[in-house]
C-alpha cells in the first residue's frame, strides 16, 4: 500500500518529462510560423529591409525548405544578389534531398538569373608579406587565409576588410561593389611593426631635506589658560589672606600675651587662622608662578619652520611646552616641560 504514492510520482515525472519537450516544440512552431507570416506580409508591402530579417529568424528556429526558398527571394529582391544566390544553392540541394521538382525547378531558375549579376571581391597578400599568423575578416566575419586569391560572392555595397598580425600594426580597408557584375581587388600591403614598448624610467628617491613645513598656526590656548589660573590664585589668595588675618585677630582678642585658656575657643581660633594662612601663602605662590608662565608663553616667539626629510616627517617645533598641575603632601602648584 505504501509503494503506491511512489509509483504514481514517477509516473507523473515520467509524463512530464515527455511533454515538456513537445511544449517547447510547439512553442518555437507558433514563433517561426508568426515571424514567416510576418516577412511574407512585409514582402508584399515591398518592406525587404524589414522582411529578409523576420524571415531570416524563422529559417534558424525550422530549417524548412519553403521557408529558405522566401528568404532567398526576399534577399534577391532586396538587392542582395550573392546572398540570395547562396541561399537557393543550398535550397536545391535540399529540394533534391526531399524529391520536391516544383521547388527545385523555382531554385534552378533565380540561380541562372543571379549568376550573371554576381559581383566578386578577390583579397590577395601583396609583395613581401608574411602571411604567417595572418589573421583576415570581411564584414567582422573571419576567413583565413585560404581565401587569398579567390574572387569571392558578395553583395553590392561597402564592405569594410581588416588584417592582423601578432606583432604588427592592424590594417583595415573599406572597398565599394557595384549593384551588378562588379570585379574588386584588394591587395595586403606588408604591416608594419609595432613600435617597442617604452622603457621603464628609474624612480628617483630625494636623499636629505626636501622643503621646509610650515608652521602651524600659534595656538595661544594654553597661555590664557595659565595665566587665567594664576591670577585666580592670586586672587584665591587674597581672600585666604583677609580670613586668616580676621582668624587670627579673634585669636589674639582670646589669647591676651599669647595665653590661650582652654574652653574659651582660642586654640580653636589659632589652629584656624594658621590654616588660612598656609592656604595664603600656597595660592600667593603658584598663582606668581601660573602667572609668569602664562605671560611667557603668550610673548614668546612662536615655532619655526621644520624641514620634511626622505621619510616623510616633519622634526618637532622648538619652543613646546607641556604645563600640568603637580600637587602632593603639603605642598601644590604648577609644572611647566618643554624644550625653550
Amino acid at each position: 500500500m505504501k509503494k503506491r504514492p511512489i509509483s504514481f510520482a514517477l509516473s507523473l515525472v515520467i509524463a512530464l518529462s515527455a511533454i515538456a519537450p513537445i511544449v517547447a516544440a510547439q512553442e518555437v512552431t507558433g514563433v517561426a510560423q508568426t515571424l514567416f507570416d510576418e516577412g511574407k506580409r512585409l514582402m508584399k508591402e515591398e518592406k525587404y529591409a524589414q522582411a529578409c530579417p523576420k524571415l531570416a529568424e524563422s529559417y534558424k528556429l525550422q530549417q524548412f525548405t519553403g521557408t529558405l526558398l522566401n528568404l532567398a527571394t526576399c534577399n534577391e529582391k532586396w538587392g542582395k544578389t550573392a546572398t540570395a544566390w547562396a541561399q537557393f544553392r543550398d535550397a536545391l540541394a535540399t529540394a533534391k534531398r526531399e524529391a520536391n521538382a516544383d521547388r527545385e525547378g523555382y531554385a534552378r531558375t533565380h540561380i541562372a538569373a543571379l549568376e550573371p549579376k554576381i559581383s566578386h571581391l578577390t583579397i590577395s597578400a601583396g609583395a613581401g608579406v608574411d602571411t604567417t599568423g595572418l589573421t583576415v575578416t570581411l564584414d567582422d566575419v573571419s576567413l583565413g587565409t585560404a581565401i587569398l586569391g579567390a574572387a569571392l560572392p558578395v553583395d553590392p555595397g561597402k564592405h569594410v576588410i581588416a588584417v592582423a598580425q601578432q606583432g604588427k600594426e592592424p590594417w583595415k580597408t573599406e572597398v565599394e561593389i557595384g549593384q551588378e557584375s562588379d570585379a574588386k581587388s584588394v591587395a595586403i600591403p606588408p604591416l608594419k611593426d609595432l613600435p617597442p614598448p617604452p622603457k621603464e624610467q628609474p624612480k628617483i628617491v630625494p636623499i636629505g631635506p626636501t622643503k621646509p613645513v610650515e608652521p602651524p598656526p600659534r595656538d595661544n590656548t594654553a597661555g590664557w589658560v595659565v595665566g587665567g589660573t594664576g591670577v585666580a590664585l592670586l586672587g584665591a589668595s587674597l581672600f585666604t589672606g583677609i580670613e586668616a588675618s580676621s582668624k587670627w585677630n579673634t585669636r589674639n582678642d582670646l589669647c591676651p600675651s599669647d595665653i590661650c585658656k582652654a574652653g574659651n575657643g582660642g586654640l580653636d581660633a589659632d589652629k584656624t587662622a594658621r590654616r588660612w594662612a598656609l592656604a595664603s601663602d600656597i595660592f600667593v605662590a603658584t598663582g606668581v608662578i601660573a602667572t609668569g608662565v602664562g605671560a611667557y608663553l603668550l610673548l614668546k616667539p612662536g615655532p619655526t619652520a621644520s624641514t620634511t626629510t626622505t621619510t616623510g616627517r616633519a622634526g618637532p617645533p622648538s619652543g613646546s611646552t607641556i604645563v600640568a598641575p603637580s600637587m602632593g603632601p603639603g605642598f601644590a602648584g604648577v609644572a611647566v616641560t618643554g624644550a625653550f
